[in-house]
């Protein structure tokens, strides 16, 4: 009967752990979207919408879905659109990268350096390999939800940052 106990006790706190060790979709999706405020995207766009692509499978996907509901940048609808390739991310203006594809943030960044694309994922550090911002957990802030980005990955690709979006940053590379 203890052995049982000890082994439901270990698993019970093994899931709190690891629960408060995983990235808050909810939260992470609210950044998101308030990084389209924060951001100026050039004018000479022709398009309806604002596209937010999402690259590999994560549940932010869905998260961002419910999040941006008959939310606009500026006069474009925004509108989230699960990528099974990078040709289809052409007429986004944020690619977030699910953490199985961050292994090729070097190659997406070289892939689209100077499009307008806003590449976002989900790991510390990636600002400086390739991603233009990165919502993480801080392991040594108990575990909140903190961004980092790169000023010069996201001033090459066209884009203008607020003062106010740098101040908000945990780290700026």
């Amino acid at each position: 009967m203890r052995k049982g106990a000890i082994i439901l006790i270990t698993v019970l706190l093994t899931s709190v752990t690891m629960r408060a060790q995983t990235l808050n979709y909810k939260m992470a999706a609210m950044y998101v979207y308030n990084f389209t405020q924060y951001i100026e995207w050039p004018k000479n766009d022709n398009s309806t919408e604002f596209v937010i692509g999402v690259y590999g499978n994560t549940p932010l996907s869905d998260e961002l879905k419910k999040t941006v509901i008959g939310k606009h940048v500026g006069a474009k609808n925004i509108a989230v659109k699960t990528l099974t390739s990078l040709d289809d991310a052409t007429n986004c203006s944020i690619l977030f990268i699910a953490p199985s594809q961050s292994g090729n943030i070097k190659k997406i960044s070289e892939q689209f350096k100077g499009k307008h694309i806003l590449l976002i994922c989900d790991k510390e550090g990636f600002s400086k390999k390739g991603a233009s911002i990165s919502v993480y957990l801080d392991e040594d802030d108990d575990y909140k939800t903190k961004f980092e980005l790169n000023k010069e990955y996201i001033e090459y690709n066209g884009l203008l940052i607020s003062k106010s979006l740098l101040t908000l940053a945990a780290k700026v590379n």
